[in-house]
C-alpha cells in the first residue's frame, strides 16, 4: 500500500485509536482490501464483541458461507409467504386496535407507520428466530431493548459514551435472554406452536458449527436477527441533540 493519508479532522469513532490507524487513500487501496483475503473486516472483534462476535454478520470465509447455508432455509420464497400469510395481517389488525383504543378519548386517528412498521417486522423476526409472539404489554419494553442492542453493537458509531452505551446494550441483553430466548431454549421440545423452520432449531441442528465460538453465540445471533431485523444503524443518537 502507499502511504498513509492525511487523518480526518471530523471526530473519530469511539475506540479508534488514531495511531494505529492506517486510512485508506485511493480506489486501489480500498479495491486490494476488499478483495485481499489478508484482510477482514474486524467488526465484532471490539467494544461490540458482546453483540456481534462470531455472528453471520462478521465471519468471513468458509465459516460464514456454512452459516449461511445452515440458515438459508429461513429465507426460503416458501417459508417467508407462509410467515407472510400467518402473521401479517394479524399484526396489523392488532396494532391498528392498539391504536384505536388509545386514541378513543381524544377523538381522532393518528398512527405512527414507523411504529406501526417496527410491531410487524418485530413479530416476523420474533417468529423466524423461534421465540413465538412477543408480549403485547411488553412491546415499548422491547423495542427500547432492541434498540440498545443495535447501539451497542454500532457503538463506534455512536456520539454517546461508549462506557454507558455498552453498559446499556448488556443490561438489554440479559433481560431479553432471560424472558425471552432462555425459556425458549430450554423448553422448546415440549412447545409446537413455534413457527418452523427457525433460527434457534438451526442453532440446535448444528451445534458443533455454533459451538466453535463458545456458549454465548447462539444469543448474539438471535439478537443479531432482532436488531438487524428492527432497528437501523442510522437511529443512532443525534450528537446534535436534534
Amino acid at each position: 500500500m502507499s502511504g498513509q493519508a492525511n487523518l480526518p479532522t471530523s471526530p473519530w469513532p469511539a475506540g479508534v485509536d488514531r495511531e494505529s490507524t492506517t486510512v485508506l487513500a485511493s480506489y486501489e487501496e480500498i479495491k486490494e482490501v476488499f478483495t485481499s483475503r489478508d484482510f477482514h473486516s474486524g467488526w465484532g472483534d471490539g467494544q461490540n464483541a458482546p453483540f456481534r462476535n462470531g455472528t453471520l454478520a462478521t465471519i468471513d470465509d468458509e465459516d460464514h458461507f456454512e452459516r449461511r447455508r445452515i440458515e438459508a432455509k429461513l429465507f426460503g420464497h416458501k417459508v417467508l409467504a407462509r410467515l407472510e400469510s400467518k402473521f401479517l395481517d394479524a399484526t396489523i389488525d392488532r396494532a391498528l386496535s392498539r391504536y384505536a383504543r388509545a386514541k378513543e378519548s381524544e377523538q381522532r386517528r393518528q398512527i405512527d407507520l414507523l411504529r406501526l412498521t417496527r410491531e410487524v417486522l418485530l413479530e416476523f423476526v420474533f417468529q423466524l428466530s423461534g421465540l413465538g409472539s412477543p408480549a403485547e404489554q411488553e412491546l415499548d419494553v422491547i423495542l427500547s431493548e432492541i434498540r440498545k442492542i443495535s447501539e451497542g453493537s454500532h457503538v463506534h458509531w455512536s456520539p454517546r459514551d461508549p462506557v454507558q452505551v455498552i453498559e446499556e446494550g448488556l443490561d438489554a441483553k440479559e433481560s431479553l435472554a432471560d424472558r425471552y430466548v432462555t425459556p425458549r431454549r430450554d423448553g422448546r421440545e415440549a412447545d409446537d406452536s413455534l413457527f418452523s423452520p427457525n433460527l434457534m432449531d438451526a442453532i440446535v441442528a448444528h451445534e458443533s458449527h455454533f459451538s466453535r465460538w463458545d456458549d454465548d453465540l447462539p444469543l448474539r445471533e438471535v439478537l443479531m436477527y432482532l436488531s438487524g431485523g428492527v432497528m437501523s444503524p442510522s437511529e443512532l443518537p443525534d450528537p446534535c441533540g436534534s
